[in-house]
């Protein structure tokens, strides 16, 4: 049986606990950092389509997911390209950012608001920390 708790207070500690204490022998418990937040999801996509209207890259147009793409692989985010089906391509079996923790959100958008600030993007929207 799965029973996803978030630890947001002690109320769900002690369920948790108490799961744990219920659970049949070999059972699996996983803990895993929060994952980006809604909030986090809004202004990282907000920022990247202005970047996509006012940068070129390589005097290239790139879309949204391209540009949300290349942040990734700035991270290091385990970007893994291979051969595509007919081979005359790649297909890109990174991470999505609905899958990165809190933090790695965090970093991913100062690193957008960095390359935005360094090549004269102008925010469509104000946001605060």
């Amino acid at each position: 049986m799965r029973r996803p708790i978030i630890l947001i207070g002690d109320t769900q500690r002690q369920y948790a606990k108490q799961c744990i204490d219920e659970a049949k022998p070999m059972s699996v418990v996983t803990i895993k950092d929060p994952t980006r937040t809604n909030l986090q999801n809004a202004k990282f996509w907000a920022t990247v389509a202005d970047i996509s209207s006012q940068v070129k890259w390589h005097g290239l147009s790139l879309s949204s997911e391209d540009w949300r793409l290349i942040f990734m692989d700035a991270l290091n985010r385990e970007m893994r390209l291979v051969p595509n089906m007919d081979n005359n391509g790649f297909v890109n079996l990174g991470r999505h950012t609905s899958k990165i923790t809190v933090a790695e959100m965090a970093d991913l958008i100062t690193l957008v608001h960095a390359f935005g600030a360094n090549n004269g993007v102008i925010w469509s929207e104000k946001w605060d920390a």
